[in-house]
């Protein structure tokens, strides 16, 4: 079955990681009702995130968990948002955020690497230095990254990015003929980056 990862933008001021079509269900209709009362509010990230932290702890609690991860970041007057919630309601906020394998591989390289004046570029750098980690990890992973930049202005959506990848190849290779008869190739390995 393919994952299929949507961006959902919401009112230019925030975005949020939706993988299943259910929970973009939840997010059209947060939208729907926050558009409905047409009173030149609109809600942030913050709220946002808390609104989903809830329907995932709903859903868990009758036993019927959306089998996902969602982060949701944004800015709304000048308040940086980042926060994630997973399929049973457990949440959190921080500086930088990472799900499933990357809680355990990418987490370890943002907490040392990671500081409060990080350019974007370098940020960039740091997000293909995790990713590539991560397919490392996992070579059958799609290895394109979508970045999106949150400011006040709004959310501004980068071409996708795909890291490269250094593995080892074969530089020189010998075919030998054992006198048993069995076959036996040596190879000569380098790293290719």
């Amino acid at each position: 079955m393919a994952k299929v990862t949507i961006l959902i933008r919401r009112n230019n001021k925030s975005v949020c990681n939706v993988t299943t079509t259910t929970s973009q269900r939840y997010l059209d209709e947060l939208i729907l009702n926050d558009n409905m009362w047409d009173d030149g509010n609109s809600l942030g990230p913050k709220e946002v995130h808390k609104y989903l932290t809830r329907v995932m702890y709903n859903r868990r609690n009758k036993f019927n968990p959306l089998w996902n991860s969602l982060v949701l970041g944004g800015v709304k007057n000048g308040q940086k948002y980042l926060g994630t919630v997973n399929m049973i309601g457990i949440n959190f906020e921080d500086d930088h955020i990472a799900t499933g394998l990357g809680n355990h591989l990418a987490r370890p390289i943002l907490r040392d690497e990671w500081h409060e004046n990080l350019t974007f570029e370098e940020g960039v750098k740091l997000l293909e230095k995790c990713m590539r980690v991560l397919l490392y990890r996992d070579r059958s992973a799609v290895n394109k990254i979508r970045i999106v930049k949150m400011t006040d202005e709004g959310a501004a959506y980068h071409k996708p990015l795909a890291p490269t990848l250094g593995f080892l190849k074969a530089e020189n290779s010998q075919y030998v003929v054992n006198e048993n008869g069995g076959n036996i190739v040596t190879l000569r390995l380098r790293r290719s980056f």
